[in-house]
């Protein structure tokens, strides 16, 4: 996601267990109308009952964007982002934090439908505002510094998403730790930066790095550790380790499948990686094609 990570990252807020389970049922019925239907309009009729300059609106509205964009949902999260944004701009003021978040939301999810030129204001006024008044090693004012160097490498512009990442990583393992997953998403997608700017042998040292600290700190099968391995796969798929690499193609599409589910938008992106391979493999050895390679947007942090 890309493998620039999971996918960009959206702003964390607090979630209470009528959230939580809201979010397990999302997670596991992701993709069946039955379900969705109904849990839209649930959803529809609790942010409409709440008053319109009740801030718990824009709250709700922005929490259920945070779940239907991690479920590949871009569209539908956008219209929760723009009405949380547009109401805590008229409430809070252009300048709060949450007001930021929301920004930075309603770019991240601009961005994953392609709309980089729209994307890209927001993502910056999050960042210029964030660090004005959270500072610079703030946890979410970094999230906003990688996002827009996520952005970057999804525009092709690879220096300028490169001095992001840098700046991000450097204040990352200061501030937070070199082993902390927002950190260890901005070494993975530095990682993909460079594999597409050519430097494998720079990107492969990144993706070992991240990978191992994943595997302990998060687990085997978490979302960003299957993003890394994926990415390694596609890294030693352009090293021409092609038995390797399928088998970390397939480790990631198994593990996406059982986290996600079947229909998620990352668990097809990893099954449409290993077919390629697959495919690929029935060619003569000079007529492979190059590998994708996926950037993850940092998580913000569970919506910080």
């Amino acid at each position: 996601m890309f493998s620039e990570r999971s996918s960009p990252q959206v702003t964390a807020g607090g979630q209470n267990a009528t959230d939580a389970i809201a979010e397990s049922l999302l997670h596991r019925f992701a993709f069946s109308e039955a379900f969705k239907i109904p849990l839209c309009k649930h959803i529809e009729t609790e942010i409409t009952a709440l008053k319109p300059e009740d801030p718990a609106r824009m709250q709700r509205a922005n929490d259920v964007g945070d779940l239907l964009n991690e479920l590949g949902e871009y569209a539908a999260a956008e219209v929760l982002y723009r009405l949380a944004l547009e109401g805590r701009e008229r409430i809070l003021g252009p300048e709060h934090p949450d007001t930021l978040s929301s920004a930075n939301d309603l770019g991240v999810a601009l961005a994953m439908q392609g709309n980089y030129a729209g994307a890209e204001p927001l993502i910056q006024r999050g960042l210029a505002g964030r660090e004005k008044i959270l500072g610079l090693e703030n946890r979410d004012t970094l999230v906003s510094i990688h996002n827009l160097g996520w952005l970057f490498s999804q525009m092709g512009e690879y220096d300028r998403a490169e001095t992001q990442y840098r700046q991000a990583l450097a204040i990352s393992e200061r501030s937070l730790g070199v082993n902390d997953p927002d950190t260890l998403i901005t070494v993975n997608n530095l990682g993909v930066l460079l594999s597409k700017k050519g430097d494998y042998d720079g990107a492969e040292d990144l993706y070992l790095r991240a990978l191992a600290s994943q595997e302990r700190v998060l687990g085997p099968e978490h979302h960003d550790t299957l993003t890394t391995i994926s990415n390694l796969g596609t890294l030693l798929y352009d090293k021409g380790n092609y038995d390797l690499a399928e088998i970390l193609y397939q480790r990631a599409s198994d593990g996406q499948k059982r986290i996600l589910g079947e229909q998620h938008p990352d668990t097809l992106r990893a099954k449409m990686y290993l077919e390629s391979l697959l495919q690929a493999r029935m060619r003569p050895m000079n007529q492979y094609p190059n590998a994708p390679g996926e950037d993850v947007l940092a998580d913000e942090h569970k919506k910080m």
